[in-house]
């Protein structure tokens, strides 16, 4: 149970988890009007604002205001995210409840900065800090682009240290009747096992397993990789155990073997959703878009930075660089000052199983919001049949498709692939840059030149 000076801020990570998972800008925005604070700025800007507000409240004790901002962030999860058949609604209806009536406030108004009154006896002190602590997680998971965390099922588990011995974890946990049924009706909604270092509590923690673990379920191994990237910290994935559990109301135990570690652990079962690839391609797709007119005016003004450099036509590839098959959203990094782009689902698809977030052209960092839709390459990719595999852009910001003579301007090897050669170009570097889309290859026809020289009579 929490202590006295702790219990107005028990929900605390919960509250972040809320701030930095699902919620959209409209109910962020909300918050932060009753809060005072500006609505100003993107998505990520508005989560570290509302963030930075409730830890600076925290390490201030302010209960007055914390406990408002509270209630604004549950009311609007309820609003935005509560359903009739979810369990959890009622807890958290009854837990506002009872912030509403240690700090004053009305059902739709805010707090008031008022103490709890004399008729709030010890026994209903006790059952609110029980309420208040209830579903409480004590880590806040880095919000992910491929899965969205919804309920918490279990109390955390924690792993003790065990540098030189091996020791097994237990965790049980319950689904209710509508997680139940969403599960067998919805194959995007799962359960999902996450792990992440104990000490991360007091901030964003990514998934980090052990590196020596077995994971079961009922009894049965789970054949999964939970290691991520090597010295790549962030890009482990949580263990999807939705394949192994009983899909009723009957307990499921979930077994964690490990060993050879001297970190201590703490183990989550949620209950979330994934992300499809074609819903993720989706949201890119009614995110921004250059012009293609800014694009071509670009190359326009790349290619007259300098006058002194004679510049010429560049061939461009139709094909992506990751899968080799003709693009069908062509994205880039607004950070690339390249034309060559590459294709939304193959982009996401390689995230998905690597998460590096690296420009495959350039090697830019390129986050998902960061992407943008090129409309210039789109273009090209509407006016052309899926058997041109390049096309040539002039110095005017115009494209063709290359007269086909005895060379192969397509530039393309054995397996179909495009390779342009890069144009020499010196510009700032905010200007476009119109470069090779791939790496060069060794031409299948080209013959290394072998000279005998054991009957020659010169030395």
């Amino acid at each position: 149970m929490a202590t006295l000076s702790e219990e107005p801020f028990a929900r605390h990570n919960e509250l972040l988890r809320y701030v930095n998972g699902e919620f959209t800008l409209p109910p962020l925005k909300a918050i932060l009007r009753t809060a005072g604070l500006s609505t100003g700025g993107r998505k990520n800007n508005l989560q570290m604002r509302l963030v930075d507000h409730l830890n600076k409240l925290r390490a201030q004790n302010n209960t007055a205001e914390y406990a408002r901002v509270e209630l604004a962030i549950m009311q609007q999860y309820l609003a935005f995210y509560g359903t009739p058949d979810d369990g959890s609604q009622s807890a958290y209806r009854a837990s506002m409840a009872a912030r509403r009536a240690m700090t004053g406030s009305s059902a739709h108004g805010t707090a008031s900065p008022v103490a709890a009154g004399p008729g709030l006896s010890f026994l209903h002190f006790l059952l609110l800090v029980v309420m208040l602590t209830a579903h409480t997680a004590t880590i806040v998971f880095k919000p992910s682009l491929f899965f969205a965390l919804q309920l918490q099922l279990n109390q955390p588990c924690y792993l003790a240290a065990m540098p030189e011995n091996r020791s097994t974890a237990r965790i049980p946990f319950v689904l209710n009747e509508a997680q139940v049924s969403r599960l067998t009706s919805d194959s995007t909604y799962r359960v999902f096992l996450l792990s992440a270092q104990s000490d991360d509590i007091y901030r964003q923690a990514t998934i980090q397993f052990p590196q020596s673990i077995e994971i079961r379920v009922n009894s049965k191994v789970v054949p999964v990789n939970v290691r991520g990237l090597k010295n790549k910290p962030g890009t482990a994935k949580p263990a999807d155990l939705t394949d192994h559990i009983r899909k009723d109301m009957s307990t499921n135990v979930v077994e964690v073997v490990y060993a050879f570690t001297r970190l201590r652990y703490a183990m989550y079962v949620y209950f979330g959703r994934r992300r499809t690839v074609s819903e993720i391609v989706t949201r890119i797709t009614l995110g921004r878009h250059i012009p293609k007119e800014t694009v071509a005016a670009e190359i326009v003004k790349k290619n007259s930075d300098d006058d002194d450099i004679i510049m010429g036509s560049a061939i461009v590839s139709l094909k992506c660089p990751i899968s080799y098959g003709r693009i069908q959203v062509p994205i880039r990094s607004h950070r690339c000052t390249h034309v060559q782009c590459f294709d939304a689902t193959s982009y996401i698809q390689l995230q998905e199983q690597a998460p590096t977030w690296i420009c495959p052209v350039c090697n830019v960092y390129a986050p998902m919001e960061d992407l943008v839709v090129d409309s210039y390459f789109d273009d090209i990719l509407k006016n052309t049949t899926t058997s041109v595999e390049a096309i040539e852009i002039e110095t005017n910001g115009t494209w063709r498709v290359p007269e086909q003579t005895g060379e192969d301007l397509s530039g393309s090897d054995g397996d179909g692939y495009h390779s342009p050669k890069r144009q020499s170009m010196s510009a700032p570097a905010d200007n476009f840059e119109v470069i090779d889309a791939s790496p060069v290859r060794a031409s299948a026809q080209s013959q290394a030149v072998v000279i005998d020289l054991s009957d020659s009579e010169d030395e």
